[in-house]
């Protein structure tokens, strides 16, 4: 519970420090069930084996870093996205991943009741596999 407050207080801070980091042209609108903090142990070849945590935001950014790391200003993993239905065109601006992505999402549960489950799936195989690495899978919030 302590780590996942460090992790919500230091996204919400990076977040407001960047302005959202990334301006946006288009008026896609995040689904609630998409929005918060989700979590999962990743063991992927291109990043360290630990747990991590996936901020969502309503303003169409994703922040992706380990929960024992800042997990907000210096997240490794910084994206902007594109919701179209359930497919989310992902461009990452943290420099790691030059090329663009879909990916399908699927949420299990309802509200904010938990638990809550985020699946997301590449569309086509992601060129980016740290991308890939981070974000495929499920995710869970409390």
């Amino acid at each position: 519970m302590f780590g996942r407050t460090i992790c919500t207080a230091a996204i919400v801070a990076a977040v407001a420090v960047t302005g959202g980091a990334a301006s946006s042209t288009t008026s896609s609108r995040v689904p609630e069930a998409l929005t918060g903090v989700w979590h999962r142990m990743i063991t992927g070849k291109h990043v360290m084996p630990r747990l991590w945590c996936l901020f969502i935001t309503p303003g169409n950014h994703i922040f992706v870093a380990s929960l024992d790391s800042d997990c907000g200003g210096s997240a490794p993993f910084r994206a902007h996205f594109v919701v179209d239905g359930h497919h989310l065109t992902i461009q990452t601006y943290s420099g790691l991943c030059p090329t663009k992505s879909v990916y399908s999402w699927s949420t299990t549960g309802h509200g904010h009741r938990p638990p809550r489950t985020l699946t997301l799936r590449p569309v086509i195989a992601d060129k980016c596999k740290l991308r890939a690495d981070l974000l495929t899978g499920t995710w869970w919030i409390r």
